[in-house]
């Protein structure tokens, strides 16, 4: 028997709804990720989940990223003040989402195509002084990703 890691053990509340973080604010044809994960850094409370949702935005969506809809709760909201990829070397002053959040992020290619989106010209982005809000518009890549860390809420 080998030594292996455990995947990260999924949340037991749906806060990740695809068609309510992207539905009329995105064009897009297939989903890639709709997942909340406890986060597997063991540096950080147990009740932090990482939500993440992306999906493939169709081939002619719109080159501009969406304006933030206030309407929705925070944790659905996809939108605000977008800055222009490259990224940057300096990242966010708090955690960094695409180590936090790593194990959700490796399927299909999906974190590939997310550091390029961030790394080249073309693409949007949105990151918080916090590193808690990370989230993606890459229309010629054809990507749209909201990655978020937040603590769960307790009922």
């Amino acid at each position: 028997m080998g030594l292996g890691v455990s995947a990260p053990a999924l949340a037991e509340r749906p806060y990740v709804k695809i068609e309510k973080i992207f539905g009329d604010l995105v064009d897009y044809d297939q989903k890639l990720i709709e997942i909340e994960g406890v986060s597997v850094d063991n540096t950080q409370p147990g009740d932090m989940l990482c939500l993440i949702a992306a999906v493939r935005l169709k081939a002619d969506a719109a080159p501009k990223p969406p304006r933030k809809d206030l309407s929705r709760p925070a944790f659905l909201q996809f939108g605000g003040v977008w800055k222009p990829t490259p990224r940057g070397e300096s990242g966010p002053k708090g955690k960094d989402l695409l180590q936090t959040c790593g194990a959700y992020l490796r399927q299909d290619g999906f974190n590939d195509d997310l550091l390029t989106a961030l790394e080249t010209p073309g693409s949007y982005y949105i990151s918080d002084w916090t590193g808690s809000v990370l989230q993606v518009y890459a229309p010629e890549r054809r990507l749209a990703a909201s990655i978020r860390y937040m603590r769960r809420n307790p009922d």
